[in-house]
């Protein structure tokens, strides 16, 4: 995994400290060795009462792309505010499926999905007692 964060800090006007934080990371994550060999034969597939994981030795490593920027600031000595925005995407997600509707005795397979996305803008705010 390959990360790169920065906080830039600055005073402007009547806002004591602004502190901008980015980051930006980049993942690689290859199938583990029991999605790609199995712990049963393929076989087995639908039959109740084997439990474990279904050989897919089609799978790719997933890779993965993560950003999130931001503003935090002290306007006063007892009031924080802070806003950030995030982007995640993984790419080629391995995803679990049970194979039968009983999941506690039947097989699971894992599946290549295509991209799972995630983001927002989450923000908040923190408040010192004295």
């Amino acid at each position: 995994m390959s990360n790169s964060s920065t906080d830039e800090v600055a005073t402007i006007g009547h806002w004591r400290r602004v502190v901008s934080p980015a980051n930006a990371g980049s993942s690689f994550t290859p199938p583990a060795a029991k999605s790609v060999a199995g712990t049963l034969f393929g076989s087995d597939a639908g039959i109740t009462g084997k439990n474990g994981q279904l050989p897919n030795p089609d799978l790719k490593p997933e890779s993965g792309l993560g950003i999130d920027l931001g503003v935090d600031s002290r306007p006063t000595s007892m009031l924080t505010v802070g806003v950030r925005g995030f982007f995640t995407q993984v790419s080629d997600a391995i995803m679990e499926n049970s194979v039968s509707p009983d999941k506690s005795t039947s097989p699971a397979l894992e599946l290549q999905g295509s991209r799972l996305q995630r983001h927002g803008i989450p923000a908040g705010q923190d408040v010192i007692a004295r």
